[in-house]
């Protein structure tokens, strides 16, 4: 009953496949697939149905199985990529269907990966593949690849299998993949093969564990995501309970990132290409990068630069550079038109010739015979001189000129194609020579006063100046006034200044074995330049001001001047040394520089001025006065003196400013070592206990003591103007001209004359007068206004009323000595005797009264009469 259903079902089948007949045309000879015709349909012993067609048989199995299916499987890998290729069987090339390969991956026999591989019809007979890359590494474990056919969901009996062995009996390692290029950013698998006996413990890359999974009893595996840690490789290792540690290095990297590729040509003959790396690839130890131009091998890609042989035309062209290692390849274009990239050849055979004081001629030749052809640029460049250009068409010598004479040179030349420019070739060899020497420069000359006479001074030339041995100078001047004689005089080569007198006009020259320099003239007039006395009116009347510079540097500025005709003059020396005056000459557009001091010490001080280049005589502008450096540090609040002796110190700390030291303080110290600190205190407890005793026997007998030797005194009774309050001025205030303080002043004096009796306010028995010596005033602390508040009483010799004297008028009646009390300051100063000392008044003690006590007293003054006068 079975076969008849199946026999059924097959007759279907072909039916379903046969070309539409005409209704009710039953299954006959003709009939089947189309391009068959169905001969005989027949059942075999083995429950199979064969059908015969004109194209030949078609075995059909009853248990829906057909004999179609792979043949001749074979499996082969390169590290973890596996390649499986096999062919059909002859069974299969009657089909019309197309075939279904399914691909089945066990890994220590559990199904890890399946596919499916579809073959059509015109292909069926032909060899078939597919490619897989295994993630667990395939020496660790063993891989079986099932291959099985299936025709309309009839499976082929049987399939056909392959297993690649692990190499555990082959290799005694434990760790895989070795010695593996990896690339980094990618998920690995490692596999650890724990050794018989041993149990697994754990697995890491350079000290990173990650994910591991058990694949089998004695097989695990590390899955981590790599990054690249060093050139030479990291370390896979695997470690056993017993601490057995087994491992393997793989190399992680990157494929090749070469870029910005560029080509040219140098011998118009082949094509030259260059280009950038790139990132490293980390893994040149294990796989170095190949390189490819045009499909063509390069021998030096390692220097990243490849060459080729081409015909070189008009016209754009591509040129693709293949970079490849075993983990990728990258591929790079350039398109050039290689006539407008010539990148010459370095000029050679470089020569000189026909040198001379300022000039000389330079010859080379050329390796390829092509650039006698093409106009080039050719840049000549010697050692201390501007780089010169010259073109021309193939240019072989050109004369390089503006050279300094009495000098040496080293010459280099570097050429290019001055039509569609590309770049300079490389420098020719150097080339030395020594240029003629010539007559020196012109020299820089200036003017220093010393009293009445003036130094002419010179800068001495440098080797660039003098173009040859200094020999001597020259130095000639004209009277500005009276006769116009000339002067002239020889001043040896080692010194560089004359001394003259008066008002003169001055030139200076130089010589040399080749001749005499430029001359240089300067004006001298009664308004000298460099002078340190502030005498000329020109000077007294111009802008002075004090400066303190900045890291050893002054900076100026000025505003322009209409009479600088040539430029400005900026000089400075040292006030009060005799040292030569500097200078620096400025054009007439600068009004601003920055000048530093060759050999300046802290705390030297010095004069800056700056003057206008005229026709004539230099006009002095300004004049500065101060310190480019400071001897002390502003902020400095604190000094310690270290590794002192016993013994006793005195410091004295002053505070250091442009005008000099300020503010003096000294302070004593006794220093001593512990013995000595011992003696101290015992002396000091000494005086204390007899200091204590004359204190106890002093209070006891303190009434005896002050009638004896400290009696009572009465007080006088003084007018109010003569009591008015002192206003205290500031001993160090200062005013005046310059910066430091250095005027004399005058300090009022009042005298009264002695022997002259004050019984009136007459002017011919009071005699006061006003005196103002000089006082010099050499500290600069020191102020203006020295003056004291202390006005000291006068000496009183009072005759008192006794019983044999009548009551005065100024004396009540019935008053007894012991009732005494000190005359008035009208009795005081209107009484004559004979034994009265005169006062004498002091400006140092008696200040000049402020507005309000003026008006107090001339109120007073209205009132008391001739004692407000007094």
């Amino acid at each position: 009953m079975i076969r008849f259903w199946f026999l059924l079902l097959v007759l279907i089948r072909l039916g379903q496949q046969n070309q539409p007949g005409p209704p009710g045309r039953s299954l006959a000879a003709g009939s089947g697939p189309p391009g068959s015709a169905v001969n005989l349909l027949s059942i075999n012993v083995d429950s199979s149905v064969t059908i015969r067609t004109s194209s030949g048989p078609v075995p059909v199995f009853s248990s829906g199985v057909s004999p179609c299916g792979p043949r001749n499987l074979t499996v082969s890998r390169s590290d973890q990529t596996v390649l499986v290729q096999w062919e059909d069987d002859a069974s299969c090339s009657a089909l019309n269907d197309p075939i279904l390969y399914n691909v089945t991956v066990l890994v220590e026999n559990q199904d890890v990966h399946s596919d499916g591989v579809w073959v059509a019809p015109g292909l069926i007979g032909s060899t078939h593949s597919w490619r897989w890359t295994s993630p667990v590494p395939m020496d660790c474990a063993a891989h079986t690849f099932r291959l099985r056919a299936q025709i309309n969901n009839q499976t082929s009996r049987p399939d056909q299998h392959w297993t690649l062995p692990d190499k555990e009996a082959v290799y005694s390692r434990s760790v895989f993949p070795q010695d593996a290029a990896l690339e980094a950013g990618s998920l690995a698998t490692f596999c650890c093969v724990v050794p018989h006996g041993q149990q697994f413990h754990q697995m890491h890359l350079d000290g990173h564990t990650g994910n591991t999974t058990k694949i089998s009893e004695h097989r695990y595996a590390l899955t981590v995501r790599l990054k690249p840690v060093k050139e030479s490789g990291a370390d896979v290792q695997c470690e056993t309970k017993s601490g057995e540690v087994h491992g393997a290095t793989v190399f992680i990297g990157y494929p090749p990132g070469d870029k910005d590729l560029q080509c040219e040509t140098q011998n118009l003959e082949s094509v030259d290409c260059r280009w950038n790396e790139g990132r490293n690839t980390m893994v040149k130890v294990k796989s170095e990068t190949r390189y490819q131009l045009d499909g063509s091998p390069c021998v030096i890609g390692s220097e990243l630069r490849c060459s080729k042989k081409v015909k070189i035309g008009g016209g754009e062209r591509n040129w693709t550079l293949t970079a490849q290692n075993v983990l990728g390849q990258v591929e790079i274009r350039d398109s050039a038109d290689l006539t407008r990239r010539v990148h010459m050849f370095a000029p050679h055979d470089l020569s000189v010739g026909d040198v001379e004081a300022r000039s000389v001629r330079l010859s080379w030749s050329w390796t390829v015979q092509q650039y006698q052809n093409l106009s080039l640029s050719c840049q000549m460049m010697a050692s201390d001189a501007d780089g010169s250009i010259k073109h021309g068409v193939g240019l072989k010598a050109a004369v390089l000129t503006e050279l300094k004479p009495n000098w040496k040179y080293e010459v280099k030349v570097r050429c290019g194609t001055a039509q569609h420019f590309w770049k300079w070739s490389d420098w020719s060899s150097r080339v030395s020579f020594h240029t003629d020497g010539d007559a020196p420069d012109a020299l820089d000359v200036w003017m220093q006063k010393k009293g009445s006479q003036t130094v002419i001074v010179w800068k001495k030339l440098l080797a660039n100046q003098s173009h040859g041995d200094v020999s001597g100078y020259e130095v000639t001047w004209t009277r500005t006034s009276g006769s116009h004689r000339l002067y002239k005089v020889e001043v040896n080569a080692s010194v560089h200044q004359y001394t003259l007198d008066g008002d003169s006009i001055v030139t200076v020259t130089a010589k040399n074995q080749h001749g005499s320099s430029p001359p240089s003239t300067i004006t001298v007039s009664a308004a000298s330049p460099g002078t340190m006395e502030l005498q000329d009116q020109n000077e007294t009347s111009m802008n002075l001001s004090c400066f303190t510079g900045s890291d050893g540097g002054l900076d100026l500025s000025w505003s322009h001047r209409p009479e600088a005709s040539c430029g400005y003059v900026v000089d400075w020396f040292p006030a009060l040394e005799g040292d030569r005056v500097d200078w620096l000459k400025l054009p007439p557009s600068q009004n601003r520089v920055r000048i530093k001091p060759k050999n300046d010490v802290a705390g030297r001080r010095y004069w800056v001025s700056i003057y206008a280049c005229t026709r004539g005589a230099p006009l002095l502008l300004e004049r500065k006065d101060g310190f480019f450096t400071e001897r002390q540090n502003p902020a400095d609040s604190s000094l310690t003196a270290r590794n002192l002796q016993s013994g006793f110190y005195t410091f004295i700390v002053a505070a250091q400013t442009v005008a000099g030291a300020y503010g003096n303080t000294t302070l004593e110290v006794l220093l001593n070592d512990e013995g000595s600190l011992n003696n101290i205190f015992i002396s000091m407890g000494a005086v204390f206990i007899l200091l204590f005793l004359i204190t106890v026997l002093c209070h006891r007998h303190w009434a005896c003591i002050k009638e004896k030797f400290y009696p009572d005194i009465p007080k006088p009774n003084l007018a109010d103007w003569f009591t008015s309050p002192v206003k205290s001025v500031n001993p160090y205030l200062q005013s005046g001209l310059g910066c430091h303080g250095e005027e004399n002043m005058a300090v009022p004096e009042l005298l009264l004359k002695p022997a002259e009796p004050l019984n009136n306010n007459n002017q011919e028995d009071v005699d006061l007068m006003s005196q103002a010596p000089p006082l010099n005033h050499s500290n600069p602390a020191q102020g203006r206004h020295a003056v004291s508040t202390v006005f000291p009483n006068p000496t009183y010799n009072l005759p008192a009323a006794g019983p044999g004297r009548p009551a005065g008028p100024g004396r009540p009646a019935g008053l007894e000595p012991s009732d005494y009390h000190p005359q008035s300051l009208a009795e005081m100063f209107g009484q004559n005797q004979a034994g009265q000392k005169p006062i004498i008044c002091v400006s140092e003690y008696i200040m000049a009264l402020q507005p309000t006590q003026r008006a107090a007293q001339k109120n007073g003054g209205k009132h008391d009469g001739d004692s407000a006068e007094s």
